[in-house]
C-alpha cells in the first residue's frame, strides 16, 4: 500500500511526472543509488534494492533511457545476429545470451539472417550505426568478403560465434574436431567400420572442424575414409532424406550415422523408407541438440554442448 508520505511526494511531483530525486527522496538514498539499482550495472545490498523499488512502484516512476542513454552514451542494447531461431541450438544461444545481458543490466536485441547475404549487411549495417552497445554474430560463412570490413569498422565490441575471425576480434567456437573424434570412437568400439558424417555448408568451421575429427578417428582406428560417406549441405529435412536415401541404396552402405541436428529427422524418415530401423539396422548421433533425440524410442545419442 501507498503510504502517506509516498503520497505526498507523488502529489508534489504529479505535473511533470516523478523524478529520481522523487525516488531517491522516498527511499532515503542517493540518486547515484537509485541509478544504480534501476540499471543493475552494479551490486547494491538487497535491502537498498528493496526500499528503491519500492519508492519506484509507488511513485510510479519511468526512467528517462532515452536521456540516460545520451548522458552515459550507452543504448543500453547489445546486438545478436542468427541465422534463425526455430532450431534448438540457436534458440540455446539466444535464450542464454539474454539472461547473460539482463543481469549485465542490458537488453537483447536479435536478428535473423536466414543466412542470406544480403539481410547479413543489413543487419551488420544497423550494428555500425551505433544503435548498440556490442554484438554477438553468428554470421553465415565467414568467407564472405565485407565480413572483415565490416569488423574493422564496427565502433562497439564484437564476438563471432562459432566461425573463424579475423585477428582482433573475440571468438567463442566448440571443439567440433575433438568432440567428432570421440563420437566416431565412440562407434567404433560398438563395432562399426563404415560411418557417415552428414553436416553443414562445406565452408564453414564447424564442417571443417568435423571432417577433420571423423577422418582423423577413421585413421587411427585404422579403417579407410570414403569420402563419399562424408556429405555436406544436409541442413534440411528433405537434404538429409535424399542423402541418406542414396547412402542406403549401397550395397556398402554404412551401419552408422553421424547428422546435424536440423536433418535428424530426414534421415530418420530415409531408414523407415528403407524398412530399417535404428539401433537395430543402423546407429544414430545427433551433431548438437534436437528434442526428436528424446521423443523417439529408444532415445537417440546426442554429442551436445553447454
Amino acid at each position: 500500500p501507498m503510504t502517506d508520505r509516498a503520497r505526498s511526494q507523488r502529489k508534489k511531483s504529479t505535473s511533470s511526472g516523478p523524478t529520481i530525486r522523487d525516488v531517491a527522496k522516498l527511499a532515503g538514498v542517493s540518486t547515484g543509488t537509485v541509478s544504480r539499482v534501476i540499471t543493475a550495472r552494479t551490486v547494491v545490498s538487497d535491502t537498498l534494492k528493496h526500499n528503491v523499488l519500492r519508492a519506484v512502484d509507488q511513485l510510479g516512476y519511468y526512467p528517462n533511457s532515452a536521456a540516460r542513454n545520451l548522458r552515459s552514451r550507452s543504448t543500453g542494447f547489445i546486438g545478436f545476429l542468427v541465422p534463425e531461431l526455430h532450431g534448438a541450438i540457436h534458440a540455446m544461444y539466444v535464450s542464454s545470451a539474454e539472461l547473460a545481458v539482463r543481469k549485465a543490466g542490458y537488453n537483447l536485441v536479435v536478428g535473423t539472417t536466414g543466412n542470406d547475404k544480403f539481410r547479413e549487411k543489413e543487419l551488420l549495417r544497423f550494428l555500425m550505426d551505433g544503435r548498440i552497445d556490442g554484438a554477438a554474430i553468428l554470421i553465415g560463412e565467414e568467407s564472405q568478403p565485407d565480413l572483415r570490413k565490416f569488423l574493422r569498422n564496427l565502433r562497439v565490441p564484437v564476438t563471432i560465434i562459432e566461425r573463424n575471425a579475423p585477428a582482433g576480434v573475440d571468438t567463442v567456437q566448440v571443439d567440433h574436431r575433438a568432440a567428432t573424434r570421440r563420437a566416431v570412437d565412440y562407434l567404433v568400439s560398438l563395432g562399426h567400420k563404415r560411418i557417415a558424417l552428414l553436416t553443414a555448408a562445406p565452408h564453414i568451421r564447424t564442417t571443417i572442424e568435423r571432417r577433420a575429427g571423423i577422418e582423423a578417428a577413421l585413421q587411427g582406428a585404422k579403417l579407410p575414409v570414403d569420402s563419399l560417406l562424408l556429405s555436406t549441405d544436409c541442413e534440411s529435412d528433405e537434404a538429409a532424406y535424399a542423402v541418406t536415401s542414396q547412402m542406403l541404396s549401397r550395397p556398402d552402405r554404412p551401419t552408422a550415422f553421424m547428422v546435424i541436428a536440423k536433418g535428424l529427422a530426414g534421415t530418420l524418415r530415409a531408414l523407415n523408407k528403407h524398412d530399417m530401423c535404428f539401433p537395430r539396422d543402423a546407429s544414430i548421433l545427433c551433431l548438437g541438440h534436437s528434442d526428436l533425440c528424446t521423443l523417439v524410442e529408444p532415445g537417440i545419442t546426442a554429442l551436445g554442448w553447454d
